[in-house]
């Protein structure tokens, strides 16, 4: 579909159905341009009657005058703003008929000069009721977003033991590799946040949020910090090739929500591509455990300004590329550079990371890198974790309690997907795999299949 600003409009994931309701998000492009203007179509989520095809209910996920959050949009920049979209998927607590929705960056994602405050509600998950649409909550994991980090996997709904009594929370992660956790019903946190104080910007005109959230539990399940310092270590050859890349290009290293530099290469890990991203986490309620892959993929980006006088993330090294050598596959941040992690939820404290992941590029002995990941985790009753996503073309198997590694096969191309399990008639319980390539990883396409492993009869 196209709108009028010239900007393709779409649905870029499956509908949540609830009741008579078929509940769509947007997808909403990145403005006219690309990345560089913020005008084009709502970013709004609606609902649908199944039976006659009828707008049911709509919610603006930027506001409208007079709505609740409009006064965080400063003068008129609400006005066509674009963006704010679930490109997710939306998750549904049936029995209390509660929707929550995971809401992406405004456009322009790297540039807020055009809309100065925080920009509700943007980068946060919006509670409504899944009935009427009617707003309950929300929760903003990134104030003011000028690093596209979104809030787009589907919030994941739990129940945890609190103080010996049952409370269901929502847990939300988005590409900064900050995990909150929240009382689904209420919006307040389990986990205590805080507002820190983080950098401001050298962009003319920009005004960056002074504060940003954090969770005091759990730490950050990725890495968040960058120094000239650490970058990798290993490979003589590699390393000269990272140390060069940040030398040559004088590029700024930072940790949290650093604003890109202006007219100067900067890196702010995770980046747009780290943390976890659309995949989405998983959970164990026996074992108490959240568990997910991460991806450590830093993007060196540049604000200039163009011809024209708008302002835009530009040059050779920006745009999506990654922060390392394309031609060997291989980054330059610190290592690992993807992991497997697991949270303990009664407690808030992080179990265990694992490196997931190898780099065949590199020399034997040296490959134990962790990889790039696009695709998640899925958790057996039996304790077992599956993972894909990494872009060494493994499958692996862990046992969720402890991350020790049970079992891997090479593929003929990388796991770019979730896995999904199921029992078959027989009795026995399959997982399958879609192998291609592709995906967000960019690894090679060198194969179209679907890959079934059957679990050990009992």
């Amino acid at each position: 579909m196209q709108t009028g600003t010239n900007v393709a409009y779409s649905l870029l994931s499956s509908a949540t159905i609830y009741k008579n309701l078929i509940i769509t998000g947007a997808g909403t492009g990145e403005g006219p341009g690309g990345s560089s203007g913020g005008a084009g179509p709502a970013g709004d989520t609606r609902a649908w009657d199944a039976r006659t095809g009828k707008l049911a209910w709509t919610f603006h996920s930027v506001p409208r005058p007079g709505e609740f959050g409009y006064d965080t949009w400063g003068g008129d920049s609400a006005k066509n703003r674009s963006g704010v979209n679930v490109w997710g998927y939306t998750s549904l607590d049936a029995e209390r008929g509660i929707l929550y929705m995971p809401l992406g960056a405004p456009n322009n994602d790297r540039v807020g000069i055009d809309r100065p405050g925080n920009n509700l509600f943007s980068s946060s998950v919006v509670a409504v009721d899944a009935n009427t649409g009617k707003y309950l909550w929300h929760f903003q994991l990134v104030h003011h977003d000028i690093w596209d980090y979104d809030t787009q996997s589907a919030p994941l709904l739990v129940d945890l033991r609190r103080n010996g009594q049952i409370v269901p929370a929502v847990i939300i992660v988005n590409k900064t590799g900050l995990m909150f956790t929240l009382n689904r019903v209420t919006g307040k946190p389990i986990f205590d946040i805080e507002e820190r104080p983080v950098p401001k910007s050298d962009v003319p005109g920009e005004q960056a949020s002074p504060t940003q959230p954090f969770p005091v539990k759990p730490p950050p399940l990725a890495q968040n910090t960058i120094s000239r310092n650490n970058l990798y270590k290993g490979e003589p050859q590699h390393q000269s090739y990272c140390e060069h890349l940040v030398d040559d290009n004088n590029m700024k290293l930072g940790g949290p929500y650093m604003p890109i530099a202006f007219n100067q290469y900067s890196i702010s890990p995770p980046g747009p591509a780290g943390g976890i991203n659309f995949w989405g986490p998983s959970y164990d309620p026996e074992l108490h455990l959240f568990v997910s892959n991460t991806s450590n993929i830093f993007q060196p980006m540049r604000i200039v300004q163009r011809p024209d006088g708008s302002y835009a993330n530009s040059g050779p090294l920006a745009g999506t590329r990654r922060f390392g050598d394309p031609d060997r596959k291989l980054l330059c941040g610190p290592t690992p550079w993807g992991e497997l992690v697991a949270v303990n939820m009664d407690t808030g404290d992080i179990v265990y990371h694992r490196t997931l992941g190898v780099s065949d590029a590199l020399t034997p002995g040296m490959q134990d890198t962790g990889r790039p990941s696009s695709g998640g985790v899925i958790l057996t009753a039996s304790g077992l974790t599956f993972v894909g996503g990494t872009d060494d073309f493994r499958f692996r198997a862990f046992a969720t309690a402890t991350g020790e590694k049970l079992w891997e096969i090479k593929l003929p191309s990388s796991v770019e997907t979730t896995p999904i399990t199921y029992q078959g008639a027989d009795g026995r319980q399959f997982v399958t795999v879609v192998s291609t390539g592709g995906g967000l990883t960019g690894s090679q396409v060198t194969n179209d299949a679907i890959i079934a492993f059957a679990l050990p009869k009992k």
